[in-house]
């Protein structure tokens, strides 16, 4: 009986997972976060890769490094920007999405690396958050069939 419940666990989780498999871990060190990282797919609502690395900018020390599936990425993350969290102690946060299996290996140092990484990402959705007016595109043929 446990194992049937078992299967239609594992069978409900599939079908609320999308294809898309992004590294998912915590850690102090990207070496660290992809070996600990949980191979699973992301939720179906989530597609997209993230990895927020966060570091001693002098010393190019990881302090964090975060990697997860979320739903949407905005273009104003991508990239790197200095933080304080006192007057003598600055770090360095780089941000990336992406948008394809195992995008989001590496952590990045700056925000061309962030910008590189992000690229597929971010051709694809000056299209994708853009909707579609399909009636401009058939009104034409409207006209013309009609009138």
């Amino acid at each position: 009986m446990l194992a049937l419940e078992l299967v239609a666990i594992l069978a409900a989780f599939r079908s609320a997972s999308s294809s898309l498999t992004c590294f998912t871990c915590s850690s102090s060190s990207n070496e660290a976060c992809n070996r600990k990282a949980i191979d699973q797919p992301c939720m179906l609502q989530n597609a997209v890769c993230m990895t927020t690395h966060t570091f001693m900018p002098d010393s190019l020390q990881s302090l964090s490094v975060e990697k997860k599936c979320v739903s949407q990425c905005n273009a104003s993350l991508i990239g790197c920007h200095l933080s304080n969290q006192s007057p003598s102690f600055f770090y360095k946060i780089c941000t990336y999405c992406c948008d394809k299996n195992y995008c989001n290996l590496n952590a990045t140092l700056d925000s061309n690396e962030s910008m590189a990484h992000s690229r597929s990402l971010l051709s694809s959705s000056a299209s994708y958050n853009q909707p579609t007016n399909y009636f401009l595109f058939t009104l034409p043929f409207i006209f013309s069939t009609y009138f």
